[in-house]
């Protein structure tokens, strides 16, 4: 009927998601901000790999690239991968290799099973972290194509255990 301001997403558009936080349609972040989801109903496999942002709020199992982009896992996420990617906010479950070259978000109920290598780390309190974290320092050599292998450094990948539940 009208025409669509070439800036401005349709109004039967849902309403994107950053971080957690829902951003109306008409708002400027909404109008530069591009993601995809995989919603809570969803389970995949295989590998994912993209130049924009990505929400997974279901399971996901196999490996997910993202060198440019926003990975956020939801609170009912269950992911099981080899995850590189440039920024990272956890609210569910993952376990697996993470390779992230700006920042890591884990927060609160988070749980995170392996090892994980960022350039910046923030961790809220509740969250739960069982792996070796790496400094801004080798990450320059994990996110290197061919990674430790061509520099020749071992990552130890720890087996999960059993860890007590505060009364």
């Amino acid at each position: 009927m009208w025409p669509i301001e070439p800036n401005e997403p349709a109004s039967n558009s849902p309403a994107l998601v950053e971080d957690g936080r829902h951003l109306s349609p008409g708002s400027t972040a909404a109008a530069t901000l591009s993601q995809s989801c995989i919603g809570n109903g969803w389970s995949v496999k295989g590998e994912i790999a993209g130049t924009e942002s990505l929400f997974i709020g279901g399971c996901l199992e196999g490996a997910i690239n993202l060198p440019n982009g926003l990975l956020t896992l939801g609170p009912q996420s269950r992911v099981r991968a080899e995850v590189t990617v440039r920024d990272m906010v956890v609210r569910g479950q993952i376990e697996g290799q993470i390779v992230v070259t700006n920042r890591l978000d884990i927060r609160s109920g988070a749980v995170v099973t392996g090892n994980i290598a960022a350039s910046r780390l923030s961790i809220e309190d509740g969250a739960c972290i069982q792996g070796k974290v790496n400094t801004a320092e080798e990450l320059a050599v994990l996110a290197r194509p061919g990674g430790a292998a061509a520099e020749g450094a071992k990552i130890t990948r720890l087996r999960p255990r059993a860890m007590p539940i505060p009364a």
